[in-house]
């Protein structure tokens, strides 16, 4: 559950950009980050193909791995981030896009390796933390929960700010029967991502049979989503699955 998210680029880069001086493909990158983050996603992918091919760094490549993935086109963003790691091994984000599919695809094995040497290299980096954190608890194999709340622990520490640090925080400490841990966790959500703490908080509600609140908390989720909501997203958590025959969450969801 890793999202990625392109910021317009900095002043620095426009400044060289005016400059005249600027290395190949950074105009084509700052074009790409403009749309990106006015969420013109294959806008994006065009003007991050052109860097890519006036470049052979990795940066353009992982970007347009970024914009690719976000857009639903999970083949040509492996692609990407292959290319990239073959320029750059240690490509970070490349890495961790990487380690995504493989786990978003059920191969939980490569994503740990991936991920393993990620946080060998970067103890502290909390979005490799995170994304094992993730992985882990897919798997969901002996000692998998114990991992991730370990792993998700010390990524709120790194990034205490980071509302996907403590959304996967609040998921591990669910899956290890935490819930006032896991809901304390959710409910810190509320200012910066209401739609994550509502959604948290509804799996909390879901875990001690509380379907009233399941079904209070999703129409909370789905109003922070704004037209950002998909309704199928909610049959596809499993945390949900035992209401699905229940007559009010079959009318709403």
């Amino acid at each position: 559950m890793c999202f990625y998210l392109v910021r317009p680029a900095g002043a620095l880069i426009v400044a060289t950009i005016w400059a005249g001086c600027s290395p190949p493909g950074d105009a084509e990158l700052a074009d790409g980050n403009r749309a990106a983050a006015a969420g013109k996603l294959d806008e994006a992918a065009v003007a991050y193909r052109a860097a890519c091919t006036k470049s052979q760094r990795a940066k353009p490549r992982e970007l347009l791995g970024m914009v690719l993935h976000a857009a639903g086109k999970t083949d040509d963003a492996r692609t990407a981030w292959l290319e990239a790691v073959q320029l750059e091994p240690d490509s970070t984000q490349a890495q961790l896009g990487l380690a995504n599919i493989d786990s978003e695809r059920g191969d939980q094995a490569a994503a740990l390796d991936r991920l393993d040497r990620l946080v060998q290299r970067q103890p502290t980096f909390s979005q490799a933390r995170v994304q094992r954190a993730v992985v882990f608890l897919r798997r969901n194999g002996e000692g998998d929960v114990e991992r991730a709340v370990a792993d998700s622990e010390l990524a709120v520490r790194a990034a205490p700010t980071d509302p996907e640090a403590q959304y996967v925080r609040g998921s591990a400490l669910l899956a290890a029967k935490n819930v006032e841990g896991a809901k304390k966790a959710f409910e810190g959500l509320k200012r910066p991502r209401p739609m994550l703490a509502a959604w948290g908080l509804a799996r909390v509600a879901a875990a001690q049979a509380r379907n009233i609140d399941v079904i209070v908390h999703l129409r909370e989720a789905r109003e922070a989503a704004d037209a950002g909501w998909v309704k199928a997203r909610v049959r596809e958590d499993p945390a949900f699955r035992y209401l699905w025959e229940d007559p009010e969450f079959q009318r709403e969801f």
